[in-house]
């Protein structure tokens, strides 16, 4: 409720002519968002405004959003804080209010106003309330860039040229094509004010009926009748609420079987399969070995078996949350090879419990789907079947058919794209020298052209941006059968030009990438940009880019307009050199953790719906009748999580790719350099060999509890004969257990030592100093690297000699935060944990390979041959390292591919400077 109350004040803002708002009486809370949200305010002079929640311990958390930015800071602060009452005329001189009038008078004033608006140019109007709104919180530099190209645009228009003719003929402008009648424009707000009203006493009368709310209900009709009578509503008042209410939320069930336009997750989902439960996922039997016509794609063959391979997975249908159609969706372009027919057929043969069930069908279902449409229009919508109310995860979505918080936009991809990573034989690691400054161009395109048809326009003009020098653009027309019947005169320069450069250098030296729509409006050049590290230029005017639900796209890509081609030079040239810098390595961190493989975009697909899903059931435990521990649990951490999981998303070290369901656990301190708010301490764990030394452990032990730092010391030992009265001695356990122990301590930070190595209290101090400015990577003293030895067809483990390369470390000294311990636990991780409890000495290799998987960086190792002795460790090291090895080759062929990256960087104990060999 609260976040469609949001979503109303942000459609006034957005809506392309101006909203006039009309106040008597007193505007309070709610009431008062809603006229500061108005972009013009008329009050009659008794009009009063408050924000009181404050007064009953509510804090009006949401209208403090439209006041602080309408209102001088003082003035909102002391409306928010007191609840104070404000009259008319303080609200008129402090900005808040347009104008005052008489009661008697305010009718009539308001609809002047509204004339005027009804005698200006809609396009005007339009662009000048969007750009408005857009500069306000620029910088002035930018603000003018921005008002510039606006002017421009605005210059195009139809009506300011008839504007522009009128003053040079001395003579009125023609009449503008106006948004409506003045009587259809009073008809609009009356009915959107009654739907709002509604929405309000539904919302007030949930609060005093919490138990008995319809929203408690899926159907929110079906309840109607009685809640009117358990809250002592009129029927006829209350069914001329639900009329509004439910036309303003989309409370639409399509019985046709067609895309329900107005689906949303509270009318098109149904969440008693989804309670006290896991979130999982069913798959339909696989036909494709019974039905001819049901041949799958290779990349849908990807989807399905990530699907299968996933946790989220389940055999039971009566245990799922989530289903998806073993038939192939990816394409549904029936010029396509791919195209599977007769789809409709194949999905009412589904059974009718799962798919079709009464008069709905679809819903719970997610179908994935790449391309829509055909030659020649390339429909968006046409899917060659009835989706129903199925939620789609679909590349191409245009902001006119996305159902926001619904369906699901995915990037274009391509068949070749890996299944979970790079092969395990591609030993390429990342350039030493990315990111550098020295680029050699500003933009560049390399790609067809369209001579004619839907996605021509814009490609066809792009020879007027191409300089050959700073911008690069190269079109070809040979595509097609007959692409030489329809070539023009520009085709034999264009495919001459085209066939003289490199694609993929041009991408590794350009700051940015254009990335103009195809046929349809997603490209594949989204993700090789992304890839590359090259700034995408989106030109594909409405098209919702993939998952930006969760993805804040400002900051990685620069969203162009097709309508102002030609501006984008001198735009992208004014770009700051270090804002380039921060936005090419946004776009590898993007695409590394939601776009490198086909798992990690189903992994995401089904992240952002369990998200949509995880907020609904919260709203539901608020205000339903649903009980459930497992929501109890949850419900008390949601106010941090809420806050949190869009920085976690764009801009913690794993993104969301990884997360613990302990949401206690999250690891929210990743992203805060105020280190004073957590637990500093670490926990050292000692492993004991089975032939170790009394003595040794014991001067370790004592050096590792000197550190100020040290919470406390633990030795996992199988002997009975150890005692120390600075560490607790306990039995060796084995990689899970071991695992569940860390998760259990107070301590953020783990240090691991093994019995063979020697370590002091500076060396420690100054590990942990290190690990304070990284906690998500691993810090340690003693590193090898993994190396693929292409004649014996494996991996191999070798020690990095004084100026060589590492990419792990070993548990002989490791240091890393307990919350990679706690998400190991997790599947699929946990049965590669149990699978190590035979090989225990492998448990680092484990630890490893899964942080550099997460967080795409090479471990940290710090250089202190001064004083750093280690005791018997490459003899131990040597004569385990052949199953260390083994250990190794198991989790690279098992994931599919290597993540370890290579480093040379070195921290010198006893220095402030790094020493890269």
């Amino acid at each position: 409720l609260i976040q469609l109350c949001t979503n109303v004040m942000k459609v006034i803002q957005s809506l392309s002519v101006p909203v006039i708002g009309e106040v008597r009486g007193i505007a309070a809370a709610a009431g008062c968002q809603l006229a500061t949200s108005c972009d013009v305010l008329i009050a009659a002079e008794n009009a009063k405004f408050s924000c009181s929640g404050i007064k009953v311990g509510l804090f009006c958390s949401t209208p403090s959003v439209p006041l602080s930015r309408v209102l001088p800071r003082k003035f909102a602060f002391n409306m928010l804080f007191t609840g104070d009452v404000v009259t008319a005329r303080e609200a008129l001189q402090h900005g808040l209010v347009t104008m005052l009038v008489a009661e008697e008078n305010l009718k009539e004033e308001t609809l002047k106003y509204a004339e005027k608006f009804c005698s200006l140019s809609k396009p005007a109007l339009a662009l000048g309330k969007r750009f408005f709104y857009s500069q306000i919180e620029l910088p002035l530099d930018k603000a003018y860039r921005e008002a510039e190209l606006v002017a421009a645009e605005n210059l195009r228009y139809p009506d300011a040229q008839e504007g522009i003719r009128a003053f040079l003929e001395k003579r009125k402008p023609r009449c503008f094509k106006l948004i409506a009648t003045l009587t259809e424009l009073l008809y609009l707000a009356e009915r959107r004010c009654l739907q709002f009203l509604s929405f309000c006493i539904v919302l007030l009368n949930i609060f005093k009926h919490p138990k008995t709310s319809p929203l408690s209900d899926r159907n929110f009709s079906e309840n109607a009748q009685s809640y009117a009578e358990n809250v002592s509503l009129n029927s006829e008042i209350w069914h001329s609420i639900y009329e509004n209410y439910s036309s303003f939320i989309g409370d639409d069930h399509s019985e046709g079987g067609g895309i329900s336009r107005q689906c949303t997750m509270s009318n098109c989902f149904n969440y008693s399969r989804c309670i006290d439960r896991p979130f999982k996922v069913y798959i339909y039997p696989d036909i494709s070995n019974f039905d001819e016509e049901s041949k799958t794609s290779a990349s849908y063959r990807k989807i399905l078996q990530i699907l299968r391979q996933s946790k989220y997975f389940t055999d039971d249908p009566d245990q799922a949350c989530l289903f998806v159609l073993s038939y192939d969706t990816l394409s549904r372009d029936s010029l396509s090879a791919e195209y599977v027919e007769n789809m409709n057929a194949k999905i009412k043969s589904l059974p009718k419990n799962l798919w079709n069930n009464g008069k709905v069908s679809g819903m719970n279902h997610l179908i994935f789907n790449l391309y829509s449409g055909t030659w020649p229009d390339y429909d968006l919508t046409e899917l060659g079947f009835e989706p129903g109310q199925a939620i789609l995860a679909k590349a191409s979505f245009s902001t006119r058919h996305y159902r926001s918080h619904f369906d699901i936009s995915l990037a274009l991809f391509h068949d070749i794209l890996p299944l979970r990573g790079l092969n395990a034989t591609d030993v390429e690691n990342v350039d030493l020298n990315w990111p550098r400054s020295n680029w050699s161009y500003t933009l560049v395109f390399k790609g067809k052209r369209y001579v004619f048809g839907i996605g021509s326009e814009t490609r066809n003009a792009l020879y007027h941006l191409h300089n050959a020098k700073d911008i690069i653009m190269l079109t070809t027309c040979k595509h097609g059968k007959d692409w030489m019947k329809n070539q023009d005169e520009r085709c034999s320069i264009d495919n001459d030009l085209y066939d003289n450069w490199n694609y993929e250098e041009l991408m590794a030296n350009s700051k940015f990438c254009l990335v103009p729509r195809g046929r349809r409006l997603g490209s594949f050049r989204f993700l090789e940009a992304l890839e590359k590290g090259c700034i995408p230029v989106i030109l594909s005017n409405d098209w919702v880019l993939p998952f930006s639900e969760v993805i804040d796209w400002d900051q990685a890509v620069v969203r162009g307009d097709e309508r102002t081609l030609f501006q984008l030079p001198s735009l992208l040239r004014a770009y700051p050199e270090s804002v380039i810098l921060r936005m090419r390595q946004q776009a590898r961190h993007l695409y590394r953790l939601y776009f490198a493989s086909v798992e990690k975009i189903v992994y995401t697909t089904l992240q952002v719906e369990g998200l949509m899903l995880f907020i609904k059931l919260i709203s539901f435990r608020l205000y339903g009748n649903f009980c459930s521990n497992r929501i109890k649990i949850v419900e008390e951490r949601v106010q941090p999580w809420a806050a949190c999981d869009h920085s976690i998303w764009n801009w913690a070290p794993m993104g969301a790719r990884y997360y613990s369901t302990n949401f206690s656990l999250l690891p929210m301190d990743f992203l805060n350099k105020d280190h004073s708010i957590f637990n500093d301490t670490f926990i050292a764990i000692i492993h004991c060999s089975e032939h170790f030394e009394r003595e040794h452990i014991l001067q370790l032990v004592q050096n590792i509890s000197s550190s100020s730092r040290m919470e406390k010391v633990v030795i996992f030992c199988s002997s009975d004969n150890l005692h120390s009265e600075h560490a607790e001695v306990k039995p060796l356990l084995n990689v899970s257990e071991m695992f569940k122990f860390i998760n259990q301590q107070s301590s953020r930070a783990v240090f691991c030592f093994s019995d063979k190595v020697y370590v002091n209290t500076d060396e420690v101090d100054y590990a942990m100093t290190l690990w304070d400015e990284f906690p998500h990577r691993l810090v340690g003293f003693s590193a090898l690297n993994s190396q693929y030895d292409p004649l014996e067809n494996q991996w191999r483990l070798v020690e990095p000699n004084v100026k060589g390369y590492h990419s792990l470390m070993t548990s002989d000294a490791v240091l890393f935060h307990k919350y990679y311990s706690l998400v190991i636990l997790e599947p699929p991780l946990r049965e590669a944990s149990v699978q190590l409890n035979e090989h225990p000495i492998c448990w680092d290799i484990l630890l490893n390979f899964f942080v550099s998987d997460m967080i795409d960086l090479p471990p940290l190792l710090v250089d202190s041959q001064s004083s750093l002795l280690w005791f018997s460790s490459v003899k131990t090291m040597l004569s385990s390292l052949k199953q260390r090895q083994q250990c190794l080759n198991r989790l690279i062929i098992s994931a599919g591919y290597s993540p370890f990256i290579e480093s040379s960087l070195r921290f010198q104990l006893n220095s402030s400077t790094i020493v890269q060999a």
